[in-house]
């Protein structure tokens, strides 16, 4: 991911099974989109990812440009897509 020329490739995307930020209140589900939070924002940030799609909760959200659950300018946009 270091060497993606951002002009050739202006999005870098992440795709995986889980959902990272969603508005489900169920505990499970939350506690472990906390986690993946934990892991993965940095090394986003890190890399310059601009997507991160998640499934698992059978419903759809995006969210804004996010970080440490804030929206900010420079941050990754989240799409639950409800695998």
């Amino acid at each position: 991911l270091a060497a993606v020329n951002r002009t050739a490739t202006p999005w870098v995307v992440i795709a995986g099974h889980r959902t990272m930020y969603t508005s489900d209140v169920h505990w499970t589900r939350v506690k472990e989109s906390w986690k993946m939070q934990a892991a993965l924002e940095p090394l986003m940030k890190k890399y310059g990812v601009s997507l991160y799609m998640g499934g698992h909760v059978h419903n759809y959200e995006r969210t804004c440009f996010v970080r440490h659950k804030q929206c900010v300018d420079d941050g990754v946009v989240a799409v639950q897509i409800g695998t």
